[in-house]
């Protein structure tokens, strides 16, 4: 099953008439509905050499999803996705899988520029590196730390969001299934409630600040965090940076409460050198101070090339070296080579 998936996206381009990479190939269109069917594949290795161990390489099919998605009049429009990441993978000489499963499935109703429904299951609509999930449109398939264990990636829930005055956006969304599969959701969570708020200035460009607060009965601890990021075009360059600080505590079996903080960072430049020819550069951080003994620092910095020959086609060699100190500390070097395309 997981090949056929693979088969059909990659038969786009071959069989489709008129088809144009990244928009999808359009089943129908008539009396005001449309349907079109997508999808997006992104395969890569990886070689990581760890501080004082063998060096470990792998191969993943690390993103893969079909999409059906569409519209009904101008007041609603619909997404269902199955897939998985970390498809498959082969690590020296270890394979591992992933279930494919529905990742995401929303109806989104448009009363109003100024306040729109979604329901269903969806990309939690924080930050700048969450909600860009296809990595064929991402700058690097490298997770920053920032996007990691804050909150979960996709939540099942409510989200009413829209446009205020042209320059003004908002997204508020609250969870409806409590502990969601950690395949689909990175984090088991409850109670997950949150928002953000973005000034849109240029093409593009934007700065937003966001809230967000949730409990976790697998990880013990109820949190709340809050945070920033901005994204500017510069001509055919970008800057983006976020940072988050999340709040925890649990109280534990002698009824004394625990607590930590986590505060981490990043910073991104993409240079466009010629024509589809990139250089990336970003650096970041994560810090969590405690009471007890699970203080750590971890720093990282990450260097790319991207060849993008068309907006939803990219091709990535990236290196990053990744260093923590304190609890569990360690100190790598890492290469990866990436094939991203969406349909």
């Amino acid at each position: 099953m997981k090949f056929v998936i693979i088969f059909v996206l990659l038969s786009f381009s071959l069989f489709a008439q008129e088809y144009k990479l990244g928009r999808g190939l359009s089943l129908y269109e008539a009396n005001e509905l449309e349907l079109i069917l997508g999808g997006h594949l992104s395969l890569q290795a990886q070689s990581d050499h760890p501080d004082n161990n063998d060096t470990q390489n792998s191969a993943s099919i690390e993103n893969v999803g079909v999409m059906m998605y569409g519209s009904y009049t101008q007041y609603f429009s619909f997404l269902v996705e199955y897939g998985n990441e970390d498809l498959y993978g082969y690590q020296n000489s270890d394979s591992f899988s992933q279930n494919l499963e529905f990742r995401r499935f929303y109806a989104d109703f448009h009363l109003h520029g100024a306040a729109n429904i979604k329901l269903g299951r969806f990309l939690t609509p924080i930050g700048i590196y969450n909600p860009t999930y296809i990595n064929a449109l991402r700058w690097s398939n490298i997770r920053p730390l920032v996007a990691q264990e804050f909150f979960p990636d996709i939540i099942t829930g409510a989200q009413v969001h829209g446009t205020i005055a042209s320059s003004v956006e908002y997204s508020i969304f609250t969870q409806l299934q409590d502990n969601e599969a950690v395949s689909i959701s990175h984090l088991p969570i409850s109670e997950f409630t949150g928002g953000e708020l973005r000034y849109l200035f240029g093409t593009n460009s934007r700065v937003a600040v966001n809230y967000g607060q949730f409990r976790s009965d697998t990880f013990r601890e109820i949190c709340t965090f809050g945070g920033a990021n901005a994204l500017v075009e510069l001509g055919d360059n970008e800057f983006t940076t976020e940072l988050l600080y999340k709040k925890g505590k649990w109280r534990n079996e002698n009824s004394q409460v625990n607590w930590w903080n986590d505060f981490s960072w990043y910073t991104q430049y993409v240079q466009n050198i010629v024509e589809d020819h990139y250089l990336t550069f970003r650096i970041g951080q994560k810090i969590r101070k405690s009471a007890d003994v699970e203080s750590w620092n971890e720093s990282n910095g990450v260097l790319g090339y991207v060849y993008r020959p068309n907006s939803a086609l990219s091709y990535k060699v990236e290196y990053r070296h990744l260093e923590r100190t304190g609890l569990k500390a360690y100190k790598t070097d890492e290469a990866y080579l990436s094939f991203s395309v969406l349909f």
